[in-house]
């Protein structure tokens, strides 16, 4: 799910099969900030579309081994642009440039990729997924591990520990701290110090 606060919307990636197979089932759809749905069929055709990012008028979504590029204003697929070597795309986020960075969780890989040109930037981040880039650096959940990486490509690991491996992740204010998620059903806060508390435990109430 992104929000977007040009559109004031949120847009929901719908895998809709297996989160593996290339089955034309997947698409995007709009809602409101209230949780009614505006599109339920703002983009259909697309496998298994997972993380988005936005760049001015463009959206940018995984799907499984490529990224689509939707024209935001008429919600077309302006491009479709296959990753040489990808598995399982999963996280995207964008630069103030508009530089595109794209995790392969089976792969362990995050991609760079400047104008619809993808290339490996990172490899052996093992299980890597939730990414998201802030003032210079790029940020990532690799395995149960948070991870800062600088324009040079060196790694820091901020915080690790993690029950699970993280999925999603967002900033909170301007100070560093982050709220993680893990895919089986963990919410984490992550303050700039390392340190993290436990949120929410959902594990096997869904």
């Amino acid at each position: 799910m992104l929000y977007h606060a040009g559109n004031d919307v949120l847009y929901v990636s719908l895998i809709d099969g297996d989160g593996a197979t290339k089955d034309g089932q997947g698409g995007v759809a709009v809602l409101n900030l209230d949780g009614s749905v505006k599109d339920q069929n703002w983009v259909t055709g697309m496998n298994a579309p997972k993380g988005m990012a936005s760049y001015k008028d463009l959206l940018y979504v995984a799907d499984i081994t490529a990224v689509a590029v939707i024209d935001m204003e008429t919600g077309n697929v302006v491009n479709e642009i296959e990753f040489p070597g990808a598995v399982f795309l999963n996280d995207v986020t964008v630069d103030n440039d508009g530089v595109v960075y794209v995790s392969d969780t089976r792969t362990g890989t995050i991609y760079q990729m400047r104008n619809n040109k993808p290339t490996v930037f990172l490899e052996n981040a093992s299980n890597v997924n939730g990414l998201k880039f802030i003032k210079g650096n790029l940020y990532a959940l690799v395995g149960p591990e948070l991870w800062k990486i600088d324009a040079n490509k060196k790694s820091t690991v901020l915080a690790k520990g993690f029950e699970l491996g993280g999925d999603g992740l967002e900033p909170v204010g301007n100070n560093g701290d982050f709220l993680v998620t893990c895919w089986g059903g963990l919410v984490y806060y992550v303050k700039a110090d390392g340190s993290f508390e436990k949120l929410m435990d959902v594990r096997g109430k869904m």
